[in-house]
């Protein structure tokens, strides 16, 4: 694989690494915000959250780490969160729980002391809530951010349409390029749930490195 046009729909810290060793071996990569970021104020999550006191307190994203203070928590209560870099968002010292790499469905499998809450976004994947649903835990939801798209400019959509392969890790980025993306272009989901199965030429990994295995 020589000479791919790489485009992340994020500019994220996270993905450094990736686009270095990409650019490292001859790609092009291009990272766009696709989307932005609308918190929730700090009184009104307090408000919802009601002073219930929850033994599990989950996190699938390091954006829900300024609202875990606000919980009210259960002597022994439990952290869980979705890969190390949430966990290290968070000012803990209880114990805790993380599932790397980072999988929502894998957290599922993990919690089990309820009352849990669960920090989470809007909109949010289901893999999680239908994981603990499953085992027949309840899980109280509190969306404490919004995902909303940016109205991208003409030479980012051309990017878009000039990419090879669009990297999408959530599916609030796929709804934000879809209409973009070239029917010959390959897609890229960061686990399952970012992009629709039924999405032409889609490919699921966990990390964007696997992408370069073997180069």
């Amino acid at each position: 694989m020589a000479g791919v046009k790489f485009l992340l729909t994020r500019v994220d810290e996270l993905d450094s690494s990736f686009i270095v060793r990409a650019r490292d071996l001859g790609h092009e990569v291009d990272a766009i915000a696709v989307t932005t970021t609308r918190y929730r104020e700090l009184s009104d999550v307090s408000t919802e959250l009601d002073g219930r006191a929850y033994r599990t307190v989950v996190l699938t994203s390091r954006r829900a780490a300024r609202y875990v203070p606000l919980v009210t928590t259960l002597p022994d209560a439990v952290l869980a969160c979705v890969g190390p870099t949430t966990r290290d968002a968070v000012t803990w010292e209880g114990r805790s729980i993380v599932a790397a790499p980072a999988n929502a469905a894998t957290l599922s499998q993990l919690v089990s002391e309820a009352p849990l809450v669960w920090l989470a976004g809007s909109p949010h994947r289901e893999d999680f809530i239908t994981g603990v649903t499953a085992r027949g835990l309840a899980c109280d939801i509190v969306e404490v951010y919004e995902t909303v798209p940016v109205d991208l400019r003409g030479e980012e959509r051309d990017l878009i349409r000039q990419a090879d392969v669009v990297l999408c890790a959530a599916p609030s980025a796929w709804s934000a390029v879809s209409e973009w993306v070239s029917p010959a272009s390959r897609v890229v989901a960061l686990r399952a749930s970012s992009v629709p199965s039924e999405v032409a030429n889609r490919q699921v990994v966990e990390r964007w490195d696997e992408l370069l295995q073997g180069e």
